[in-house]
C-alpha cells in the first residue's frame, strides 16, 4: 500500500478526445498503437505520475494518468501500473470533495476491470466516509478474498485487516473485532505498532482491557521499540476509561524506559512546513465550510487556523488540525451539524468523551475540531479534554481567506492575543499546553499524562526548550517523582537556550477556575500508493487526539 500520496484536488475525466494528444505527447500512433507501443508509454507514464505525486506535484501527476486512459495492457506489469493510476485518480476525487464522483468511477472501474482488493478497500474507504461502517467492514472482507495467495501474508493483508478491525469497532462490533484480530495476526509471533494500536480500539470496558493487558505482557518487558509501543497503547486505553492512574503508570514508564536506551535528540522530528498537508487542509475548510452551512450552524475559524489565516494568510504548514467554533445558542442543533457532517462522504464523525467538541476527519486525512463556545460567567468559553480556554465576548465578521468568504472574531487581535500572547512574532518554541495565557486546567489526569507523553516526544526530538517547559510543569504536578526529575535535570544540563525553564518563568497552573486579569492582553485592534493507507489518517487522528 505504501506512503501517504497526495492527491490531486482537481477531478480526474478521462475524455477519448483528449487521447490524440495524449499519443502525441507519448511518441505513439493515434490510429491503433501496437502492444509495444501501449507497454512503453504506460511505463513512462507511471513513472511520471509516481515521480509528480512524490514530489507534489499534483496537476503534472494528473496529465500522466490522463495520457494512459484509453490504452490496455497485455502483461503483468503493465496491467499493475495502470491499475495503480487508475485508481488513484479515484482516490483523487474523494480526497478532493467529489465523493459520488468517486463512487461512480469506481463502479465504472470493477465493471470494466474486475473487482481486486485494491478496489475494494477503495469501496471500503467511501463507505466509511459515508458513515456506513457496517458496508465498510463487509468490503474489507471481500478485499481479503481478493488478495493474491502468498506463502505469508504480507503488508497489504495486515492493513485491510487492521481497516476492517477498526470498520467492525465502528459498528459497536468490537468483540468481533478483537476475535478478527487475533485469529487474522495468528501466523504473527510479534505484532507491530499497528497492529497493537488496532487491538487497543478494541478496548471498551476493564474486562477488555485486562485481556488487552495479558496480550502486551511479554512486550512491556522487551527492551526498545517494542515495550513503549506497548506501553503506549496501554495507557492510551486506560486513559479512554478514565483510569488515569494506571494510564499515568504506563505513560511515564515509557519516557524512563527511552531515557535509559536513548540519548537526547536521538530522533529529531523533520519540524518544516508540509505542503501536501496544506493543499489537504484547504480543501478541508472548503468542504467544511459546506457541510456546516448545510446544517445551518455559523461556524468562525479559531486558534491555529485563525492564527495562519490571519498572519500567514494560508494554513499553518506546521499545524495538526483544523480548528473552528460554532456558538451553542438556542436553536442551534448539535446532531443535525453531526449528522451533515457524518452523511457527507467527506468526513467521518470520531467518538469523542467530551460533548464540548465534536471531531471529525476529512477523506484526505485532516483532521477537524469543532468546538461549541458557550458565555460563563462573562467570557465565552470552549474546552476540550484537558483544559477550557476563555476569551473576551466577541462578534463575528467576515474574512477573505483561500478565496473564500470565512467569519472570524471581528476584533482577532484580541483573540489572538489572548489565546497566544505576542501572536504577530512566530514562536517555534511555543509549548501549547504551557504556554497559551488564556488556558485553563480542567483534568489534572488529562494534563500529567500529556505531559508525560510529550515528555518523551520532546526528549527524542530534542527540543530543548518545551522538554523544559514540560519537565518544570511536571515537577510542579507530581514534586515526588524525583527519577523523572533527575533524568529531566540531566537531559537539560548545558542544552538550555536563553532563559532558564524554571518554575519562576513559567505562568502557575489554575485548575477549574478561570484566571483574572483580562486587562493585562491589550487591545490592538486587528493589527500515495494505489489507495491511501488507512494508518496514515488514523495517524492523523492519534496525534490529534494527543494534542486536544
Amino acid at each position: 500500500m505504501g506512503a501517504l500520496l497526495a492527491v490531486a484536488s482537481i477531478s480526474v475525466n478521462c475524455y477519448s478526445s483528449r487521447m490524440t494528444s495524449s499519443l502525441a505527447t507519448l511518441n505513439m500512433s493515434p490510429s491503433s498503437p501496437t502492444a509495444l507501443e501501449a507497454r512503453l508509454a504506460i511505463a513512462r507514464a507511471h513513472a511520471g505520475w509516481a515521480q509528480a505525486v512524490a514530489a507534489g506535484e499534483r496537476t503534472d501527476a494528473v496529465r500522466w494518468v490522463v495520457q494512459v486512459a484509453g490504452l490496455s495492457a497485455s502483461d503483468t506489469a503493465a496491467s499493475a501500473q495502470l491499475l495503480a493510476m487508475r485508481l488513484w485518480a479515484i482516490e483523487a476525487k474523494l480526497r478532493s470533495g467529489d465523493p459520488a464522483g468517486a463512487e461512480q468511477d469506481l463502479h465504472r472501474h470493477e465493471r470494466d476491470h474486475g473487482a481486486t482488493h485494491q478496489s475494494r478497500l477503495l469501496k471500503a474507504q467511501l463507505n466509511y466516509f459515508r458513515g456506513d461502517f457496517e458496508a465498510a467492514a463487509q468490503a474489507c472482507a471481500d478485499a481479503i478474498i481478493l488478495l493474491p495467495p502468498a506463502k505469508t501474508p504480507g503488508k497489504a493483508y495486515s492493513q485491510i485487516v487492521r481497516f476492517h478491525a477498526e470498520c467492525l469497532c465502528l459498528a459497536e462490533r468490537h468483540d468481533e473485532a478483537r476475535v478478527l484480530l487475533h485469529h487474522a495476526f495468528a501466523h504473527k509471533s510479534v505484532w507491530t505498532t499497528e497492529d497493537i494500536k488496532a487491538l487497543r480500539r478494541t478496548v471498551t470496558d476493564e474486562r477488555s482491557l485486562a485481556e488487552f493487558h495479558a496480550f502486551l505482557a511479554s512486550y512491556f518487558a522487551f527492551p526498545g521499540i517494542r515495550s513503549r509501543a506497548a506501553l503506549y497503547h496501554f495507557s492510551m486505553a486506560c486513559r479512554d476509561l478514565g483510569l488515569y492512574e494506571r494510564a499515568e503508570l504506563a505513560i511515564r514508564q515509557r519516557f524512563l524506559s527511552a531515557s535509559a536506551m536513548e540519548a537526547f535528540g536521538a530522533r529529531p522530528a523533520s519540524l518544516g512546513p508540509k505542503p501536501q498537508w496544506v493543499q489537504d487542509a484547504r480543501q478541508t475548510l472548503t468542504d467544511l465550510k459546506a457541510s456546516m452551512a448545510a446544517a445551518e450552524a455559523e461556524m468562525f475559524l479559531i486558534s491555529g487556523t485563525l492564527l495562519g489565516a490571519v498572519r500567514e494568510g494560508d494554513i499553518l504548514g506546521h499545524d495538526k488540525d483544523i480548528d473552528v467554533g460554532v456558538m451553542d445558542v438556542p436553536g442551534l442543533d448539535k446532531r443535525r451539524v453531526e449528522e451533515a457532517l457524518g452523511s457527507s462522504g467527506r468526513f467521518s464523525v470520531k467518538p469523542y468523551q467530551n460533548p464540548a467538541l465534536l471531531r471529525v476527519q476529512h477523506a484526505s486525512g485532516v483532521m477537524v475540531d469543532v468546538f461549541w463556545h458557550r458565555e460563563e460567567g462573562g467570557l465565552i468559553v470552549h474546552e476540550g479534554m484537558k483544559s477550557k480556554w476563555w476569551n473576551t465576548p466577541f462578534s463575528l465578521a467576515d474574512f477573505q481567506f483561500l478565496g473564500d468568504t470565512h467569519r472570524v472574531p471581528e476584533n482577532f487581535g484580541r483573540y489572538l492575543g489572548e489565546n497566544y500572547g505576542n501572536w504577530e512574532r512566530p514562536d517555534t518554541e511555543f509549548e501549547t499546553f504551557v504556554d497559551t495565557p488564556n488556558m485553563v486546567v480542567t483534568s489534572e489526569g488529562e494534563i500529567v499524562w500529556y505531559f508525560y507523553c510529550k515528555l518523551f516526544d520532546y526528549y527524542l526530538q530534542g527540543r530543548v526548550a518545551q522538554f523544559g517547559k514540560v519537565a518544570a510543569a511536571l515537577k510542579r504536578l507530581r514534586p515526588g517523582d524525583h527519577a523523572v526529575q533527575v533524568i529531566a535535570d540531566q537531559a537539560l544540563s548545558g542544552l538550555r537556550h536563553g532563559a532558564e525553564a524554571d518554575d519562576d518563568n513559567l505562568p502557575p497552573i489554575g485548575f477549574e477556575a478561570l484566571d483574572e486579569g483580562l486587562g493585562a492582553v491589550e487591545d490592538d485592534g486587528g493589527d500515495a500508493p494505489l489507495v491511501q493507507p488507512m494508518e496514515a489518517i488514523r495517524a492523523q487522528q492519534e496525534q490529534s487526539e494527543v494534542d486536544t
